[in-house]
Formats: structure tokens, sequence, C-alpha cells
């Protein structure tokens, strides 16, 4: 291959003489050390790195180690063979556990990751791939001192891969460590998620979606276990692995629905996709569609990653597309009456024959015919491979709101110091609702509230006037529910209150007589308002106005006999009505 020459070995750095552990010639094993240090790799036909061959180096192969977490080497020296490892964060960006896709060189590299696999005197002049680091640390300097990793290389364009575990120290017994194949995906693009721990550990692993399980799977020999799901509902989601007793660290996955996108995963021997998944949205890559209903296009260019792809969907000649599925769909400049056309190609990649299928799901153009809107998803066969290429294509489309329904119940009751307290409870979808509730009455509000681990919203409001209230909870909704409101009455008494009178037992008819009224407040401040005073059932005197919770009625009986005596405490905004003890007052 033209510009490949001897390349020389270059290690910058800390250099530190890795400790070399007990291995098998074919794949670790689980050994008396507490760490492992190996490099393993499998070399497709084509790959010009590793040749098309396979191995694991182990001692007495010479390990080392050099970088920063900005950019790490590994290098292993058995004196006739020699393999340089380098793995780059973006520029500006250090390497942390996770999944690094759309690799290119290391060094090179700019807005992805940076990756170099090179082996006595062979290297890339350019690299397509992708990495995932389960662990890595560095000591007070800065300098790596432990790696776990694993990576897919493609060279120069080869129709071959190399694929390579490589470790450096790496711990045998380590937390369970999840990654996503994609941590920002589009709905309905499968994402996989590996769960990585000790090698050896026996059972299973549970992948969560906050408390909901998504699903399980079960550890290979290396510690490792996927899950591969399209059912991620659009938003934001914290995922982690459980394995016994051990839970990973959370990791964010965002789910998407642009109504322009286009995704695609394809599986290893796939020509175009090289095992590989990708999506892309605006702004960050350009994707524009032209064509008519009889044959559209739709083109994805992504400069921050140089990749570029087209996909084409035609109907049979004479036809235009329709929604619905088309199968046996060829190349599409070369199909033949009644068969559909089918194209996927980009990044100089492209099918000389190609078998497949695809569906529409909506389709629309304007009065001269162009499209003007347009979802597609697709599969792809290329030369006859037994691998396939699939994703969707999405241009101006609509997307249905994705969120399931959701109901809110408010219920509330006074409590003893005249305030209310609301409680407000979301319901709906498989998981605990989160987000917020706004409790108001009419149009003012009484206070915004986050949803508690139970679905649960608390608000306690002081000083509603006494009265009937109409209260309202409205829950905003979230990434997976859409917005529910609930309603409760709630009848405010007022801080209860206790009347008392003071009044002489005997009178004299047409004589005044003063009669002392006091009304106090079960808590808070003394009640203001106007006391009546009753002889028997009907009001005497004047109603008076309480003053720091006190007032006098003067009262003049008219007849002789015996008088039943109360004060009525009328109430206010804040305090409850109350009647005093009957006074009998001889009257002569």
């Amino acid at each position: 291959m033209s510009g490949r020459g001897i390349w020389a070995r270059l290690v910058t750095g800390a250099v530190v003489v890795a400790p070399l552990a007990v291995v098998a010639t074919t794949a670790p094993a689980l050994a008396a050390a507490e760490s492992e240090t190996y490099l393993s790799y499998v070399s497709a036909p084509g790959d010009y790195i590793g040749q098309g061959r396979s191995g694991t180096l182990v001692a007495p192969t010479q390990f080392r180690i050099s970088g920063t977490a900005g950019s790490v080497t590994v290098s292993a020296d058995t004196g006739s063979e020699w393999w340089d490892v380098t793995l780059a964060a973006p520029k500006g960006q250090q390497l942390t556990t996770g999944s690094y896709e759309n690799a290119t060189r290391a060094l090179f590299n700019s807005t992805s990751g940076g990756l170099s696999v090179t082996s006595t005197g062979r290297g890339c002049n350019q690299v397509n791939g992708r990495f995932t680091i389960f662990a890595i640390s560095a000591d007070t300097a800065g300098r790596i001192t432990s790696l776990d990793a694993t990576l897919t290389q493609v060279c120069d364009n080869s129709t071959g891969s190399l694929s390579a575990t490589v470790k450096y120290a790496a711990p045998y017994v380590i937390t369970p460590v999840l990654t996503s194949s994609n941590p920002s995906v589009v709905a309905d693009q499968p994402v996989t998620l590996t769960a990585r721990t000790s090698p050896g550990t026996a059972g299973g692993v549970v992948f969560y979606d906050a408390t909901t399980p998504i699903g399980q799977g079960s550890f290979d020999t290396n510690g490792t276990a996927r899950l591969t799901t399209s059912r991620l509902t659009p938003g934001t989601h914290s995922l982690y692995a459980k394995v016994g007793t051990l839970t990973s660290a959370r990791l964010v996955q965002e789910v998407a629905v642009p109504d322009t996108s286009l995704w695609f995963g394809s599986l290893a021997g796939d020509y175009i996709g090289q095992g590989a998944s990708a999506s892309y949205v605006p702004p960050t890559a350009a994707i524009t569609a032209r064509g008519t209903a009889g044959h559209a296009t739709v083109s994805v260019d992504s400069p921050g990653t140089d990749q570029w792809w087209t996909l084409d969907v035609a109907a049979p000649p004479g036809q235009t597309l329709q929604v619905g599925s088309y199968t046996g769909a060829v190349r599409a400049p070369f199909r033949g009456a009644g068969q559909p056309g089918l194209d996927f190609s980009g990044t100089g990649r492209g099918c000389n024959t190609l078998t497949g299928d695809f569906t529409v799901n909506s389709i629309a153009t304007d009065p001269a015919g162009a499209i003007t809107s347009l979802d597609v998803t697709f599969r792809q066969f290329c030369d006859n491979a037994v691998a396939a290429i699939s994703g969707r294509a999405r241009y101006n489309t609509v997307a249905a709101d994705p969120r399931v329904a959701s109901t809110t119940t408010v219920t509330g009751g006074a409590t003893s110091d005249g305030g209310v307290a609301l409680t407000a409870t979301v319901q709906g979808g498989t998981a605990v609702p989160t987000g917020q509730v706004t409790f108001r009455e009419g149009s003012t509000t009484l206070g915004t509230v986050a949803l508690d681990g139970s679905g649960k919203a608390y608000l306690l409001v002081p000083g509603l006037p006494r009265g009937s209230h109409t209260l309202t909870g409205d829950y905003v909704g979230s990434a997976t529910l859409l917005p529910s409101s609930g309603a409760t009455t709630v009848v405010v008494p007022g801080v209860a209150t206790t009347t008392s009178t003071s009044v002489a037992k005997t009178g004299k008819t047409g004589k005044p007589l003063p009669v002392a009224v006091t009304v106090t407040a079960a808590s808070g401040p003394r009640p203001t308002g106007s006391v009546q005073l009753y002889d028997g059932a009907e009001p005497v005197g004047t109603a008076a106005t309480l003053t720091d919770g006190k007032a006098t009625i003067a009262w003049t009986p008219v007849a002789r006999g015996n008088h039943s005596l109360t004060a009525r405490y009328l109430g206010s905004s804040a305090h409850a009505e109350s009647v005093s003890a009957v006074t009998v007052v001889k009257v002569t």
C-alpha cells in the first residue's frame, strides 16, 4: 500500500516496566496476582497491521506504558515482534471510562477520539475505529499507571479490521463498569450496553433504567456482558448495571427525536458500515433531501468526523413511493420492472450489487413533486454479504409525541393552625415519575415542588382565608410522561377560637349593664373582628369591635326575670367563629 514504510518506535513520557501476570496463551486467566498485563489481538484477513494473524502477548514479553490522560501508549516487545497501542482523547479533553466512536488516527485526531495500533514496522496513514476504556488511572504527576481497554481499528479503508484487548496493571477485581456504544442516539436506534467486571465472575448482570430493569445478560469468561436495545424512550436516561450487591456508576444515555436525522448500525462483515454504528443530527451534520416520490435521496455530511453518507430509495419503475414496506430491493440505478431500489453508501465505500428492503413511514412532496418530508427505515446486504447494515433516515418529519399519559391526583386538608397541607401524586409509565408540580388557586401560584422518589410532591400553604378553596396541581411532564392536572376542594375553618364573657349576675331594668367579652386563638396572633351579644336567641345591644382580643358591650335590660346571655365571635378571614358559655343574669 502506498505511503507505508518502516515505522520507527518513539516512546515519550514516563516509562514503567509492567508487572507480569500469569496468563494463559489463548485467553487471560484468573491468577493470584491483583492485576494483569497482556495484549490479545485478532486480525481479520485484509488487515495490514496484524496480517490476518491472532495472538496473545504475555510474560516474558516486556510491557511499558507512557503518556497522560490526554494520550496513552502501551508497548509490548518480545524481541522479534513489537506492538504499540495509542489511545487519545478528543483535543482538549482527557481519557476516561466509556466508549469512543468514530476514532481517527491518534495525534491527528480532533473532535473524536484517537487510535493507532502499529506493529513491527507496519502502521496506518489513516485510521477508522472505536475503543472502550473500562479502567484507567494515573499517579500524582498525571502519568498513566493502569489501563484496561478494547479496540477495533480499520487501517487505510482496508477490508479487514484489527480487534484487540490491552491491559496494563489492570485490576482483577473491579466494580461493574457500564458503557454505551453510543451515549447519544435517536429514537429507535439500537444501543449496546456493556457491563464489565472481574474475569471469571459467575452469574449475570441486570441492567436498570432508573429503578426499572430493562434487561439482563450473562458474563463471558472475560467478565463482559452486553445488552442491545432499541426500546429506550426519548429523553435522558440514568442507566446502571447491578451484579449481586455491586452497582456500577450511573451512565447518562440520551435518546432524541429530531425531525431530521440519520442513524445506522452495521454488523461485522458489512463493507459499508465496517461493523460500526453512528447517528447524525443537525447542526453538527448537514442533512439534505432531494428527488421525487419516484426516487428520493437523503445525504449526510459530517465535517467534524470526516464522514458522509447517502441513502437512495426508489419505487419500481413507473411507480411512486407510498407509505408501506418494499422487499426484494436491488441497487437503485439498476432496478428493473417491479423492483424497488435501495442504495446506502458513503465515506468512499459503495456496493457493486446489493439486496435489501425498506419501509416508507411517511413521505410528502410539494406541488412540483419534489420531496419535502421523508421517513424511511432500511436494511441492506452488500455484495452477497451475510452481514447487514440497517438504519433510519428522517427528513423534515414531525414526530408524534412519544410520551405516555400521566395522571395527577391532588389531596389536601386543613391543619390546626389554619394552613392547608397538599399532596400531589403522579402516576404513569413504567418508571417512577420525575419532574415538578405547580400548585395553584385560580391564577394564583401557591408554589412549585419537585416530585420525590415515590412520585409525590408536598406543599404546606399557610394563611389561606377561611372558607372553601378549589386548589389544583399541574404536573409539567417529563421526557417520558405527558403533563396532567388534578384538583381538590379544601374548607379552611380558620384558627380555632374560644369566647368568654364577664358580667354581673344581677341587674335592674333600664340601667346599662357592661358585658366584657374576651376572644382567644388556639395559636398565632389575637383574633380581630367583632362580637355580638345575645339574650337567648335574640341579639341585643350593638356589635362591638375587638381590640387586642377584647371588647365591652353595653346591655340595657328592658324586662324583669332571668336572662340567658351569650357572646358570639363572628370570626375573621383567619379565625373561626365561637360562642361563649351561657351566663344567667337576674333582672329586677
